[in-house]
């Protein structure tokens, strides 16, 4: 753990307020605190880690990724109105809707994304999806679900030894830490490690 700390600590110190506008992060007893700032998508997520947490890239890109435990994590917002999605055709719509967005983006035919329709903590509605890009060669896999007028996306790879199974676990530990706000706060650690917006 104190490796993990030392990479922390380092990282945060480096990055200063790189992405301070729309995105901090805060440490916490497991790993970190991702806090978005951004309004009208203000949210956090708690990422743990038992051994690496590193932040990588917050100084060039627009969207925090992050190094833990040697898996890749990046995480997204995407507005509905990017992907013409209708929140009138009800969430799982809005999230197909989404992937076929995506899939286009990537230049991915519809036939080779596997996606499965997952249920998060409370019943909300998720979208768990992959696909191999040629460029690539490394399974990327999605977990993706609504918020309020956003899709929120967690992405990663399918690395080494590492399974699709693995990595859909790990999304949706993420997941279950979601915590949206009506708007852009800051948050107040207690000496328990629990956080309330102020």
């Amino acid at each position: 753990m104190s490796k993990l700390l030392l990479a922390l600590v380092f990282s945060l110190s480096v990055l200063g307020g790189i992405c301070r506008a729309q995105y901090e992060v805060l440490k916490s007893r497991e790993g970190v605190v991702l806090l978005s700032k951004k309004p009208g998508q203000a949210f956090s997520v708690e990422i743990a880690a038992s051994r690496q947490l590193a932040p990588v890239g917050m100084d060039s890109a627009p969207h925090p990724y992050f190094m833990v435990d040697g898996r890749f994590l990046q995480v997204m917002t995407v507005p509905f109105r990017e992907f013409k999605g209708d929140p009138t055709t009800g969430e799982e719509e809005i999230l197909q809707r989404h992937r076929r967005y995506e899939a286009g983006f990537h230049g991915v035919e519809p036939e080779n994304i596997v996606s499965k329709a997952l249920k998060l903590r409370g019943g909300s509605p998720a979208l768990f999806w992959s696909f191999t890009p040629a460029q690539v060669r490394k399974e990327q896999a999605f977990l993706t679900f609504p918020a309020k007028g956003y899709v929120v996306v967690f992405g990663s790879a399918v690395e080494g030894k590492d399974s699709l199974a693995n990595v859909q676990k790990f999304l949706l530990k993420i997941a279950g830490t979601f915590r949206p706000y009506s708007r852009p706060v800051s948050l107040k650690f207690s000496a328990d490690g629990r956080y309330e917006p102020e």
